[in-house]
């Protein structure tokens, strides 16, 4: 799975709404439609879904409801050491 497939996907596990999901991949950032039994404002934790950390940049709180997150993914650490040859 690529990038941008691997953040729709954690998107989707997160927020059964999720719709227009935009990914840049260039700026780890990505937004996401929800509906309003979702919608909860402004988040201030940082989610973990699948491995990807999103945290809340924007949001808009009138229809349509929408978040931007920034987003990077949990580094196991396992293949940390793998890919750095130790």
């Amino acid at each position: 799975m690529n990038e941008k497939e691997q953040v729709e996907h954690a998107l989707r596990s997160a927020f059964s709404s999720a719709s227009q999901i935009y990914v840049d991949t260039v700026n780890h950032e990505c937004e996401v439609y929800v509906s309003v039994d979702e919608f909860i404002g402004e988040i201030s934790r940082t989610i973990l879904s699948d491995s990807v950390y999103f945290k809340m940049v924007d949001y808009c709180d009138t229809l349509p409801y929408k978040y931007v997150f920034n987003y990077t993914f949990k580094v196991n650490k396992t293949n940390r050491l793998r890919s750095s040859g130790s």
